[in-house]
Order: structure tokens, then sequence, then C-alpha cells
């Protein structure tokens, strides 16, 4: 066995200061991490107590360009490495299997590339992985599933393709799950949210998922952000949704959905945005919606909705965006009482009679878009006290 000590730690670093190879622009790595002072003075670097070794490297944000040696995988005792927005490039050095002891590895806003790591499953400690904006490649490794003590998985905008891992989804400790804003296909799991139980927030947008939301959602008690737009999913927003309590942001549009809109959705007491609009939702806007008292974003726009809008919904204080455009929807505007509304969107619909002047209740208005309606009548005078007015279309 090799003995290692501080000064295989010290090599180590010195080795990442020579692959710094376009700019260190404030100096910093060259002269602080110099031997003429202790490592664990160095600028970044973090010793135990108790070993006098290096347990956390933070060089976030420094505007670092190079390529990551090998020889970081000889820090045996790192605990946290963090090296997120610099410009390190070129592929993870498989060296860095050894890190058994790692928790957090945060390599964010770089250009890492190359196929994703199938030795990520080595790091049975593991709490943090967030590998966001990018250029890895490649499939998610099912080694994965051996990280069972992970609690943040965060793989966003790089080219990963092909199927979630279903492994993935039994990782119980999972609190968050970002996955957005790459090429990944295929459908979820039907039993996606059995094993995720203190999952909080699942981001899945911006890929060429398929297949059916997963009515399963209900085990996801915890869940405050659920994100699948931008994708191919198709048939209905299953009611299991309207369980999840602490949902506060709700994101399924761009998507193939139909049906209508489950009644279940008023019982989101903690609901803030709403938005399954470019689908193919029908049928009424369900007066259970007027619940949401909370809800700060409501974007239902290019669907098929018909019938009336529930007056009640023109109660709810805290929205700011009302978007219904390009949808069936016809009758009387009703009485306006949207204080902090800031975007009203009614534009091709079939709404009819004239635009009422309690739409001077709504003064923080900014945008309002009622082109291609049938509204009858002149503008109201009211109009003029919308002082933050910057747009109107009326035509």
């Amino acid at each position: 066995m090799t003995t290692t000590n501080i000064t295989t730690d010290q090599d180590a670093l010195l080795a990442l200061r020579a692959h710094i190879t376009v700019q260190d622009p404030h100096q910093i790595l060259l002269e602080n991490w110099s031997v003429s002072s202790p490592v664990c003075q160095w600028v970044g670097v973090t010793c135990g107590s108790r070993h006098r070794r290096v347990i956390a490297l933070d060089l976030s944000n420094m505007n670092l360009s190079g390529i990551i040696p090998p020889q970081l995988g000889n820090m045996s005792f790192l605990v946290s490495l963090n090296m997120s927005r610099n410009n390190f490039h070129g592929e993870l050095p498989h060296e860095f299997a050894r890190l058994r002891r790692l928790r957090v590895l945060d390599l964010d806003a770089n250009n890492l590339g190359g196929e994703f790591p199938e030795w990520f499953g080595s790091f049975h400690q593991l709490r943090l992985l967030s590998l966001n904006n990018n250029s890895f490649t490649g499939f998610i490794s099912t080694s994965l599933a051996n990280v069972s003590t992970l609690e943040t998985l965060s793989l966003s905008f790089n080219y990963l393709q092909g199927n979630i891992p279903t492994e993935i989804f039994k990782i119980s400790s999972l609190e968050l799950i970002f996955f957005q804003g790459n090429s990944l296909s295929g459908s979820v799991p039907d039993d996606m949210c059995r094993h995720l139980q203190r999952i909080q927030r699942i981001d899945l947008s911006g890929n060429n998922l398929n297949g059916q939301i997963p009515s399963s959602t209900y085990n996801c008690s915890q869940l405050q952000l659920l994100d699948l737009s931008s994708n191919h999913f198709t048939g209905f927003i299953p009611k299991e949704i309207g369980t999840l309590k602490a949902l506060e942001r709700l994101y399924l549009y761009r998507n193939s959905l139909e049906g209508e809109i489950p009644k279940e959705m008023g019982n989101l007491t903690v609901l803030k945005t709403f938005a399954i609009s470019s689908n193919s939702i029908t049928g009424a806007i369900p007066q259970e919606i007027s619940k949401l008292c909370n809800l700060v974003h409501l974007s239902l726009f290019e669907n098929n909705l018909t019938g009336f809008i529930p007056m009640q919904i023109f109660n709810l204080s805290q929205i700011r965006i009302f978007s219904l455009t390009r949808n069936k929807l016809s009758g009387n505007l009703p009485r306006m009482g949207f204080p902090n509304l800031e975007g009203l969107y009614l534009t091709e619909n079939d709404f009819w009679g004239p635009i009422p002047d309690s739409i001077s209740n709504c003064s923080k208005l900014k945008l309002i878009e009622f082109s291609y309606n049938n509204f009858a009548g002149s503008i109201p005078n009211s109009f003029g006290d919308l002082r933050l007015l910057e747009r109107t279309s009326c035509q």
C-alpha cells in the first residue's frame, strides 16, 4: 500500500495548478498555492482537524481554464469538491473513482464532456452530484443506483440521451432531480413515486420523454415542483396530482395532453404556478380552480377549452399572469378584482359584450391582449387609470 499524507494532497493540488492553461485572472493560485506556505492555508482548501488532510476544495466561480488532472483522485480524504462556474474542459479522470469519501461533487457550468462516467456508482457516500451546463454525452449510468445516500441529482443542460434508468427512481434518499434540457427519451415508470417519498423537486423538462404521466405521483407527498414541460407526454392529467398538498409549481406545457382539467386541482391550496398551455386540453375550466388563493401564474393558452370562465377566478388576489389565449372560451367578462395582475391575455377566443369598467381595479396591469374576440362597445375610460400599462391589443 502506498502511504498517503498531506504531501500527497499538496502534489495533487500543484498538478491542478499546472493544468490551469489559459488564465488565473486574479493570480490567486499562482501566488497563494505555494510550497512556502502550509497546504491547509491555501485559498479554497479546507483540512480536517483529525488527520490534517484536505477534506474540501472550493474553486467555484474563479474563471479558471484547463483540464482536471488524474492526481486529484489521490486526495483520498476529500469530502467536498466544488469546481463549478469555471472553464474546465475535457473528460473527468477515471481516477476520481478513488474518492470514496466524497459527499459533494459540484462541477456546474464548465465545458466538461465525454461519456457519462460509469464509476459515479462507486461514490457510496455521495449526497450531491451536480453536472449542470456541461457537455456530457451518452446514457445516464444505472450504477447511480448504488449511491443510496444521494439527495441531489442534477444533470441539466448536457447532451444525455436514452431512457432515464428506472433504478434512479428507487433511490429513496433523493430530494431533488434535475434532468432538464437533455435529449432523454422513453417513458417514466408507472411507479415513479413509489420510493421517492422525500422528493421535493422533479424537473424533466425540455427532453423527448413520452408516454403517460404516472398516476403514482400521489406517493411524492413532499413534492413542491413538478416540471414535465416541453416533452411528448400523452394521455390525461392524472387526478392524483391533486393530492400533492405541498405542490407550489406545476408545469405541463408543450406536450400532447388531452382530456379535461381535473377538478382535484382545486385541492392544491399552496399552488402558485399552474401552466398547462400548448396541449389539447378540452372541456371547461373547473370551478375548483377558483380555490387556489395563492395562484400567481395561470397559463392555459393554446388548448381547446370551452365555456365560460368561472366568475370567482377573477377574485384571486395574487394572480400576476392570466393567460387564456387561443382557446374556445366565451361569455362576458365579469367584474375584475385582480389587484396584482400584470399580464391579461385573452386573444383568439369568443368573448363578447363590453370590456368591464372594473378593469381599473387591476392597477398593476402592464400588458393587455383582447384581440380577435367579439367584444362590443367602446374602450372604457377606466383604461386611463392604468398608469403602468405598456401595451394593449384590442383589435
